[in-house]
């Protein structure tokens, strides 16, 4: 998280950074990756859709890593980072 965050602050575009970091907002790594470069977009949104892994819905939670929490969104460990120089928003 530190090399990651070291890395995002030194560049003059606006960065976007999504993925599967395994790690919660409650962790120190996920604390130090966002630091004062990065901001959450899940924070900046009224309305949390859920996408399903199966075909047809059956358990809201199935795409929950259950090591990390039993629903959405404390199980939440995929995210998607903006700079806060980024102009961009997401819905």
């Amino acid at each position: 998280a530190e090399i990651t965050n070291d890395f995002f602050a030194a560049q003059s575009l606006p960065v976007l950074f999504a993925g599967d970091s395994n790690l919660k907002p409650e962790h120190a790594g996920y604390a130090t990756l966002v630091g004062n470069n990065m901001r959450d977009t899940f924070n900046e949104v009224e309305t949390h859709e859920f996408y399903s892994n199966l075909s047809t819905p059956v358990d809201p939670n199935d795409g929950c890593n259950v090591n990390k929490g039993a629903v959405f969104p404390a199980c939440r460990i995929d995210h998607v980072l903006l700079s806060n120089n980024a102009p961009f928003r997401v819905l």
